[in-house]
């Protein structure tokens, strides 16, 4: 980011975007370098993987983070309806955790793609991501 902000013009509005496994590296980014963005899109991530790894460090970091860190942010994440049951379990511990540690800073929108298959699920899910980002940002 230091290299873009000196050779290019940038604005505060950063968005990174990540499908399955970079879906789980947005997800990561999050929690461990939340101002690099203001926006955070996670379609199908693949927050599942080595017993819920990625959702327990999540909600751990919901726990401690929200009191202490203020710059608005939007998480904006999706799953497919047909997607694998534990990708559904992932997503909804995700809510869940969301749910239970509200903030003031962190925005957040989910939503589930009915019938879509994980490899559907980026092209259904960018539309609303977008949106909910410009109604954020506005």
């Amino acid at each position: 980011m230091t290299y873009l902000e000196a050779n290019y013009r940038l604005t505060e509005n950063r968005i990174l975007t990540g499908f399955s496994a970079g879906g789980s590296f947005t997800l990561y980014t999050l929690h461990t370098k939340p101002s690099l963005f203001n926006g955070y899109f996670a379609f199908s991530p693949a927050a599942w993987y080595d017993d819920m790894t990625v959702v327990n460090h999540f909600n751990t970091f919901l726990q401690v983070k929200t009191q202490s860190y203020y710059r608005p942010a939007l998480l904006y994440f999706t799953v497919g309806g047909a997607e694998h049951k534990l990708m559904l379990e992932a997503y909804n511990n995700l809510e869940q955790s969301l749910v239970s540690h509200t903030s003031n800073w962190l925005v957040w929108g989910s939503k589930v793609n009915p019938d879509a298959k994980h490899n559907d699920n980026p092209a259904l899910s960018i539309t609303g991501a977008l949106m909910a980002y410009d109604e954020f940002i506005n």
